[in-house]
């Protein structure tokens, strides 16, 4: 179930752009995705782990939109990450380099979407 939650790394740098929704799950600060109750009753340090639609959700509230195209391609299924972002009146669109997998399309989105904000 852990591949339901953005990486550490990714967590992180939401938080620093002010990202503070409820999660049900945090990192520690080895970066190991821990229960929340624990963490409170030991008093240590956590940053939340958002799943990775809380987290794209996020982002559409700052008009800054992220999906992961899936295309075949010769035969082999590839992951198109795609940001749309509002420039007043229309979308400005800009799509990546395809990725093998829909979590690493996602992971280079949102870190590429999070120095936009």
């Amino acid at each position: 179930m852990k591949d339901q939650f953005v990486p550490y790394e990714i967590a992180m740098a939401l938080t620093m752009k002010g990202f503070d929704e409820p999660c049900i799950k945090v990192y520690d600060t080895l970066g190991y995705l821990q229960d929340e109750k624990i963490m409170d009753e030991l008093s240590l340090e956590k940053v939340a782990a958002p799943l990775w639609q809380q987290a794209i959700n996020w982002l559409d509230k700052r008009e800054v939109y992220c999906t992961a195209d899936p295309r075949v391609e010769d035969g082999l299924l590839k992951w198109y990450p795609v940001l749309k972002t509002l420039n007043r009146y229309e979308f400005v669109v800009r799509e990546f380099e395809p990725r093998g997998t829909k979590i690493n399309a996602l992971t280079d989105l949102i870190e590429y979407s999070l120095t936009l904000i």
